[in-house]
């Protein structure tokens, strides 16, 4: 039995996969069993799959109908036998010694069974932004610490300048399989499953570390956002909401959850201006978001006088309720920021 699973979800991505697949083979901590999941690829992928699989015998290859990323993870973690468990995305890859140095610092503590790296951003232009999560090593043990840690995922204090303290994702830790096995955790079909299996997954943690090693390489394909405005994606929003919403239970944990749907409102309605939808569906869209129940009981209740003021003023203009004034403000505002952008650029 290897001591690190790696599960690593693959769907239409042959363009990426060689340099993902090859940092996880040549990883210098060798005790590892590698399970890829192809989800139901129409490219090139499986067969590349396949070519790794049968140079390495710490592959193991699963074939599944498409069902998403959840559901691929989901299934990898029915073949893992292992103690441990890092999931990586097949678009990105990993530091030649990221599994041995996740893996050492678990190891080093017995209240440990979680350990988050740091991370490099890569841009499509090729250029890596270090994004550090803790410039020195921090432990973070007992229950009610880790669920703060797990708060500061979310988001955080009104007063604090960005949305939250750390990073999200599951793609750059190392988690515990003992704790996913015996309360049957899954990662669910959320359009934020990775704060979700959190939400689940760090009510049962002792405690986590979080190291400043740059570990993971998240490749940003800036191509890859969609120029289609998606409608159902503030409903998508506030079902994460409402999920978490049953787990805060005190009113300065509420406001950790209320900044994470403040910002996923300003951004679905920014969302507006970039996918230039019309000025008539635009308003209408941006009507609906400020008129569900949720942004009504936090537009009444926040005490947004305590926001930065370049958030202030975005949830002011929140508070007036006028779809109409909050498009055309935004419109004008976007307008003279492009402008800037092309003479900056000239």
């Amino acid at each position: 039995m290897a001591e690190v699973s790696i599960i690593i979800p693959v769907y239409n991505v042959a363009k990426y996969l060689h340099r993902c697949l090859d940092s996880i083979v040549n990883q210098t901590f060798k005790d590892i069993e590698i399970v890829i999941v192809d989800d139901g690829s129409t490219d090139e992928s499986l067969r590349v799959c396949e070519e790794y699989k049968y140079i390495d015998n710490r592959i193991l290859l699963i074939h599944k109908d498409n069902g998403g990323l959840s559901s691929a993870r989901n299934k990898g973690l029915e073949y893992v036998s292992s103690k441990y468990v890092i999931f990586v995305d097949s678009d990105d890859y990993i530091h030649k010694d990221m599994v041995k140095v996740l893996y050492e610092n678990i190891q080093s503590n017995s209240h440990l069974d979680t350990v988050f790296c740091s991370f490099y951003k890569e841009t499509k232009f090729g250029n890596i932004i270090p994004n550090v999560q803790s410039l020195k090593t921090c432990d973070i043990v007992g229950k009610e610490q880790t669920w703060s840690f797990f708060m500061d995922m979310v988001g955080s204090r009104p007063e604090f300048p960005h949305t939250a303290k750390y990073f999200m994702t599951v793609w750059h830790g190392i988690y515990s399989i003992k704790i996913i096995k015996e309360n049957s955790l899954t990662f669910k079909n959320y359009i934020s499953e990775d704060i979700i299996f959190h939400s689940d997954y760090l009510q049962y943690s002792h405690g986590v570390r979080i190291i400043p090693n740059c570990l993971y390489y998240y490749c940003w394909n800036g191509g890859s956002l969609s120029n289609v405005y998606k409608k159902d994606r503030f409903s998508k929003d506030l079902e994460v909401y409402n999920y978490l919403n049953k787990k805060f239970t005190l009113s300065e944990q509420k406001l950790y959850l209320c900044k994470y749907l403040i910002l996923r409102a300003r951004i679905d309605i920014l969302d507006n201006l970039r996918c230039k939808v019309p000025s008539q569906k635009a308003v209408v869209n941006i009507s609906e978001i400020l008129k569900s129940n949720e942004m009504q009981d936090i537009l009444r209740k926040y005490p947004y006088m305590r926001l930065s003021l370049k958030h202030r003023l975005f949830f002011q203009l929140m508070k007036f309720d006028n779809a109409n004034l909050l498009y055309y403000v935004l419109k004008f505002f976007n307008y003279f920021a492009e402008k800037n952008e092309y003479i900056i650029c000239r």
